[in-house]
């Protein structure tokens, strides 16, 4: 038969059947043996092949939770690197171009300057929506839903500088707004991959 001819191929484990009929078989012997009564045996084969089909229930039952986690388990890694990937892919995107631009100046100057002062005010828009990109990252991070790995590799070096530049204007912005949260999971992330 051609391999094209084939609709399907059906094959299970059938060693732990075998043992349970094998098993009920021979108790039931046992049984008509020391009683000689043929309806007895009849009650108690009976009894034994539904008692050994509850536990071959139980057992295949066992064995396809085992196949279905095994197959979460995998497709929960696909997803936590999808997702990572996903936070490049935004990263990289060209929306993002004033965003990076603003960032990459300000990252690369000296945070100390005025210069630095003077173009973080007028880029604030854009230094903000980046942090809410890193506080959206490094919460994904930490609820597990993204590949921490992945995104290690990819942000670490960002991530420590916009931290290290931005630190005193950050916590200068949760004075100012009363919230002593805000962006405060970026502030772990950098501690974490510090």
């Amino acid at each position: 038969m051609a391999i094209a001819d084939k609709l399907g191929e059906l094959r299970f484990p059938v060693t732990a059947s075998i043992v349970a009929t094998l098993i009920v078989t021979f108790l039931g012997a046992v049984y008509w043996y020391s009683t000689a009564r043929i309806p007895d045996t009849v009650l108690f084969v009976a009894a034994a092949a539904a008692g050994a089909g509850n536990i071959l229930g139980a057992f295949y039952t066992a064995r396809g939770l085992e196949l279905t986690a095994a197959v979460l388990a995998r497709d929960e890694v696909r997803y936590k690197t999808a997702l990572a990937f996903g936070f490049i892919s935004k990263w990289n995107d060209p929306a993002m171009f004033d965003v990076r631009d603003a960032v990459r100046e300000l990252l690369n100057g000296d945070h100390n300057s005025v210069e630095f002062a003077e173009h973080l005010v007028s880029r604030e828009t854009n230094v903000i929506h980046f942090l809410n990109f890193l506080e959206e990252m490094s919460i994904a991070i930490e609820r597990g839903g993204a590949d921490p790995h992945v995104l290690h590799e990819a942000f670490r070096g960002i991530a420590l500088t916009a931290w290290s530049k931005l630190q005193a204007w950050i916590v200068e912005q949760r004075r100012r707004r009363n919230a002593p949260r805000l962006w405060v999971n970026v502030e772990g992330l950098a501690r974490t991959w510090n």
